[in-house]
């Protein structure tokens, strides 16, 4: 049976060796393991997100603080440490991953 038309992802896919990465060294650098924490659990939630983009709003940011267990401060931090490292993308009030996007397009093209 063929896959439901969805405009989410239940899976993506995720290269061993993505802490090796210049960006997400910067991260790790920067924020340690809560930095590298944040931005796993961001692709993960942007997965799930409807046409894979969050509104950036403060009761969105709020809740994925609760479900990722880490403060306000630390997410907004790491997000806009991910902003200037272009590993995110903040436009029109939305955040997204191009990579992410562009990593998930041959499955919403099936």
């Amino acid at each position: 049976m063929a896959r439901p038309q969805k405009n989410n992802a239940d899976y993506f896919s995720h290269d061993s060796d993505m802490r090796n990465d210049i960006k997400i060294k910067a991260v790790r650098n920067k924020f340690g393991v809560t930095g590298y924490t944040v931005w796993c659990m961001m692709l993960e939630y942007l997965t799930s997100c409807s046409d894979n983009v969050m509104p950036d709003d403060e009761i969105t940011i709020e809740l994925i603080s609760g479900d990722f267990g880490v403060s306000v401060t630390e997410i907004k931090d790491v997000l806009n440490y991910c902003y200037l490292l272009k590993l995110l993308i903040h436009e029109n009030n939305l955040i997204f991953s191009a990579k992410l996007k562009e990593r998930l397009a041959p499955i919403y093209e099936k």
